[in-house]
């Protein structure tokens, strides 16, 4: 199907599936009016906990509070990168047509490297974690992505090096390895 943006596809009756105002007697998930009872949820089997409460300040950043909501929302993906712990790779890729998409074939496996950067190396990813110094670390997250905001990185930061049971033991790890 090719993608033309003068038609109002959302009102096509051809290809709108309508709006998912139906919800599920198990599990209350919102579903399209056609979609099988129970198929979300197994009919009750499966139950999933709650989700927790988004921490502060990512809680007002995406729901709007936040002074600094729209350059976040904006550039999502560059902040969530900030923070990546590995990077990507895979033996081949191959590209197909105009969908910015593509296909692994073989094998995805993330690289992480060593966990300190070599003397002559600035740290990067999970190295980045073992700093020591949140004011060094802050400026490197943010030294990839320019039009990030330092402060918001740096807020973010240290909410995930306060409340990350991950991040604290990498962090301490750091304290003990000699």
């Amino acid at each position: 199907m090719k993608y033309e943006s003068e038609i109002a596809y959302e009102t096509d009756e051809t290809v709108s599936l309508g709006t998912m105002s139906h919800k599920c007697v198990y599990c209350d998930a919102l579903k399209f009016k056609e979609e099988a009872p129970g198929m979300c949820c197994s009919a009750g089997k499966v139950q999933l906990p709650s989700f927790l409460p988004l921490l502060e300040p990512l809680y007002s950043l995406i729901m709007g509070f936040h002074p600094d909501h729209k350059n976040f929302m904006d550039r999502i993906r560059k902040y969530n990168n900030c923070f990546q712990m590995t990077s990507f790779g895979a033996k081949q890729i191959i590209e197909d047509g105009f969908m910015p998409t593509f296909k692994v074939k073989v094998q995805v496996y993330h690289l992480i490297g060593s966990l300190q950067a070599l003397p002559q190396q600035n740290p990067q990813f999970l190295q980045i974690y073992f700093v020591g110094d949140d004011e060094r670390e802050t400026r490197l997250r943010c030294s990839h992505f320019a039009d990030v905001k330092q402060s918001l990185v740096k807020q973010l930061q240290a909410m995930l090096h306060h409340n990350n049971p991950y991040i604290k033991d990498l962090k301490t790890t750091l304290e003990r390895v000699p």
